[in-house]
């Protein structure tokens, strides 16, 4: 009798601890990053350091915001931003967070753009914290790196909802273009934040143009961001010029507008000369409110098409992330 009470007792044992370790290996969370490396983490992440302000708003945009616990100088400075960021302090520059104000936060990983990693990064992987590169910026890759924040976050359905909202706009502006023939796709010179630092393959815009049917004209010089000159742009002629920059309570996106206009030797372009000059704020070049960038640039490409960026962006307001509506994105408003 005591020996059937016994292997009774170790057969639930057995079965008390085969049920842990699968529900243990089921709390698993894996995903690919996108440097393209398997990441692997024990659970649902709580705890993060974002140096990455674009994958920061996208965790505000999932829901998960307040899981955000430290950010960069920078991103201390967006008060839109961190205004649903209820739980983050500063850990220092994006470049060189500070190891001793992360180890502080105890966080289960630190998101990081990957073409950017912090300079001391050496030091985060000796420490044992988990770096995880989720770019969020990029308007080809946004899908699959907000896919796996919804999987690092336990946030899938939201995240499908984003996915959802983004393609569905990204479709209709390849829709709107798609009778446009070659010969009328105009060529466009797209500047960077700073003067001829142009914006070449694989740039922020240069992916947009691709979608929305326009000739980068710095792509062929084969650097994703060459320095050009004022020579350089007056020989190519562009058809239309984009303006990327950032926009403060002293300088609008219409005090940059008339800069460009008014650029020295500018005048004889055809782009000036049909006012075909457009400014654009780098949170609609990059990051989460991106597709609105895309809405603006292809009504700039094609002045027939009739969709509006600001319903983009009123959209993005009510569904994911308030009070990003109303800011100073864009010059001429189409």
């Amino acid at each position: 009798m005591k020996e059937k009470i016994f292997l009774i007792t170790f057969s639930m044992l057995l079965l008390a601890c085969v049920g842990t370790f699968c529900t243990a290996a089921a709390a698993e969370i894996q995903f690919t990053d996108t440097a393209g490396s398997l990441i692997t983490l024990p659970d649902i992440a709580q705890r993060v350091v974002c140096l990455n302000s674009d994958a920061a708003e996208v965790m505000v945009a999932l829901g998960v915001g307040d899981r955000v616990v430290g950010v960069t100088d920078s991103t201390m400075r967006d008060n839109a931003l961190m205004a649903h960021l209820p739980q983050a302090v500063s850990v220092g520059t994006w470049d060189t967070p500070s190891l001793e104000n992360v180890l502080k936060l105890d966080p289960d990983a630190i998101i990081i753009y990957s073409s950017s990693p912090p300079k001391n990064v050496a030091l985060f992987e000796t420490a044992g914290i988990k770096l995880i590169a989720l770019d969020c910026y990029r308007i080809t890759t946004m899908e699959s790196d907000v896919a796996a924040l919804g999987m690092m976050f336990g946030a899938e359905d939201k995240a499908a909802e984003y996915i959802d909202f983004f393609n569905s706009w990204k479709e209709m502006i390849t829709l709107g273009v798609s009778a446009i023939p070659d010969d009328e796709i105009p060529t466009v010179y797209v500047e960077g934040y700073t003067e001829y630092a142009a914006q070449g393959v694989n740039s922020g815009i240069d992916l947009m143009l691709s979608i929305a049917k326009g000739t980068n004209i710095a792509s062929e010089l084969g650097e994703q961001w060459p320095k050009v000159t004022p020579e350089w742009v007056l020989m190519q002629d562009p058809a239309i010029i984009i303006k990327v920059c950032s926009p403060t309570d002293e300088v609008s996106t219409e005090d940059v507008w008339n800069n460009v206009m008014t650029r020295e030797g500018f005048e004889v372009l055809q782009a000036v000369q049909n006012e075909d000059v457009f400014v654009i704020n780098g949170d609609l070049a990059y990051g989460p409110r991106s597709i609105a960038g895309l809405v603006y640039v292809a009504q700039a490409l094609h002045l027939s098409l009739d969709i509006d960026p600001t319903d983009v962006l009123l959209e993005y307001d009510e569904r994911f992330v308030s009070g990003m509506s109303d800011l100073d994105y864009f010059s001429p408003y189409l």
